[in-house]
């Protein structure tokens, strides 16, 4: 999390505090994917979660649970494609493995530190197989060996493949992770019940039904699919219209027809659930009658969804204006600002009801949102009191304010009390000497 703060002096101003809110974002631009001609995305998604970073270099502050989910039929050992020329598994595992390293470097995936977890599950012939969990919190190293030693054979378990992900990515996740889920498959399911490209009627077959379809995508934030190949009929070709059902946003359905292509779409992947779209928050509150003000520190909180930042405002004695900026926020968030603790207003003196206008915030990127609080600082109505018999009064002294005066040959009689009462209107303080006794000065 990053902060940046500074103060500055100015001259008396009405007594009042004003925080000024500004929020900009800056796009971040997602690198080179896969081509047009062989990707079709539905959207680009925008991640859940928020951190504290640099816009620029925003990537892998967010915490992940990605969940890998790979047809290993036989079809995927077959349809070389790209350069070198290789087999849809062949690319699939590139992609896979170039996803953790990207992971890796930017947050690193499992061990004692490791702000990310991925799991891994495959499936082919009857059976689908977790061959690294998302709960054992595993190394880059050990998530590779096991997309390394993937094979493909059988056919093509399709919805037992997609229930043994969602097991083990709703059995994984942690508090506080965003939860991913990508899907691949190249072939129809097997066995299949039909009818093709839509939800199964029952669940006597691999094609999966329409509770079986929400309670996979309940697994996660987000789930990508991917369908590999041509589409059609055929038991090796991909069912298109029930990988789209599939998706689930700010995840997205990809048509990848060109399996060389895979290793750029997952590049996509990564940016747009490792590097949020974000911004800045810049908070400046000015303080007037710095003067008198003793000095301490403002704390102001901004809650963006399920995301709080705490941000602290210090102002030095007599310093008028203060701010701090924090970055990071993602692009769409709500953001609503609140006033927390203040610091002493001095002697004499107390802080108003804050008055806060533009929050909730809607965040978007390439605007600035504006979100004013304002706290009003108000002379206290002060009664000081003397009593003291037989002597004389040369003055009452208000701490903050200057003073009125008693003349010194005004004698306060035994036991006699007299107060000065403070009130505040536009054009100052003013007061006003009272006594219990008539005669008094």
């Amino acid at each position: 999390m990053a902060f940046r703060t500074s103060t500055r002096s100015h001259g008396r101003s009405a007594f009042s505090v004003v925080a000024v809110v500004t929020l900009w974002l800056t796009a971040l631009a997602a690198p080179a994917g896969a081509s047009a001609a062989s990707v079709a995305s539905a959207s680009t998604p925008s991640p859940a979660g928020a951190d504290l970073m640099p816009t620029a270099t925003s990537c892998g502050t967010i915490p992940l649970d990605v969940e890998l989910v790979i047809d290993t039929s036989g079809s995927m050992g077959t349809n070389s494609s790209g350069s070198p020329a290789q087999s849809r598994l062949f690319w699939a595992q590139a992609a896979a493995t170039q996803l953790v390293a990207s992971l890796d470097g930017h947050g690193g995936v499992g061990g004692a530190s490791g702000l990310h977890h991925v799991g891994l599950t495959y499936f082919s012939g009857t059976t689908a197989t977790t061959s690294v969990t998302l709960a054992s919190g595993a190394s880059a190293s050990t998530v590779d060996a096991a997309i390394a030693a993937l094979s493909a054979n059988g056919s093509t378990p399709f919805e037992t493949g997609m229930a043994q992900g969602a097991i083990d990515a709703t059995t994984g996740t942690r508090v506080g992770a965003t939860q991913v889920i990508v899907f691949m498959s190249d072939g129809l399911p097997n066995p299949d019940q039909g009818p093709v490209g839509a939800w199964a009627s029952s669940a006597s077959g691999q094609r999966p039904t329409a509770a079986e379809g929400a309670a996979f995508k309940g697994a996660a934030d987000a789930v990508y699919s991917i369908a590999l190949g041509q589409g059609g009929s055929g038991s090796d070709q991909v069912d298109l219209g029930l990988m789209q059902l599939l998706a689930k946003a700010p995840g997205t359905y990809a048509n990848v027809v060109e399996s060389g292509d895979l290793p750029g779409l997952f590049a996509n992947i990564f940016t747009q659930i490792a590097c949020p779209v974000s911004g800045s928050l810049q908070i400046t509150a000015t303080i007037s009658h710095a003067t008198n003000f003793p000095g301490g520190t403002f704390e102001l909180s901004v809650a963006c969804g399920t995301a709080t930042y705490p941000a602290s405002i210090p102002l030095d004695a007599d310093a008028t204006t203060g701010s701090v900026t924090l970055d990071g926020i993602p692009d769409g968030a709500s953001c609503t600002v609140t006033e927390g603790s203040t610091p002493s207003a001095g002697t004499g003196w107390s802080w108003g009801t804050p008055v806060i206008t533009g929050s909730p915030a809607s965040i978007a990127a390439g605007q600035t949102t504006l979100v004013g609080v304002t706290d009003t600082r108000i002379p206290l109505a002060i009664t000081t009191s003397a009593t003291e018999a037989g002597s004389a009064l040369a003055e009452l002294i208000v701490p903050d304010v200057a003073p009125p005066s008693v003349a010194p040959s005004t004698a306060i009689a035994a036991a006699k009390t007299i107060a000065i009462a403070i009130t505040s209107d536009a054009c100052g303080p003013r007061y006003a000497l009272r006594s219990t006794r008539t005669g008094l000065a």
